[in-house]
């Protein structure tokens, strides 16, 4: 019965393990698309992209392992003041309550008609 019990509790931890460690998925049915106002953009201590919005609460962000083609100082001269659309990862019911709860995964990113960013 004990060795059961070991068992049982082994594999649940196992598949909490997946859950949480599992790669999002940034398709287009997995995003979100909102309009704002681009009051900031700096570097954060992960080496990612903060962008932060006039009306919007939480933080939005290019993961560092996206920017290889995106530089700081083009973005900051490209999108401060600008009205921008910015698609980002739905977060799961599980990011709700962990240290992502207001960081938000850009996926793409246009002021206007032209794409800045996009991982799509």
């Amino acid at each position: 019965m004990r060795r059961l019990i070991t068992t049982l509790i082994a594999l649940s931890f196992i598949a909490i393990l997946y859950v949480l460690l599992k790669p999002v998925d940034d398709q287009r049915t997995q995003t979100v698309q909102i309009e704002s106002v681009v009051t900031k953009i700096n570097k954060g201590r992960m080496g990612d992209y903060i962008i932060e919005l006039e009306d919007k609460t939480g933080m939005f962000f290019i993961s560092k392992a996206n920017i290889k083609d995106v530089s700081l100082d083009s973005l900051v001269n490209k999108l401060s003041g600008q009205r921008v659309s910015i698609s980002f990862i739905k977060p799961n019911i599980l990011s709700r309550f962990g240290p992502m709860i207001n960081k938000k995964q850009v996926t793409k990113l246009t002021v206007g008609c032209q794409t800045v960013f996009s991982t799509i």
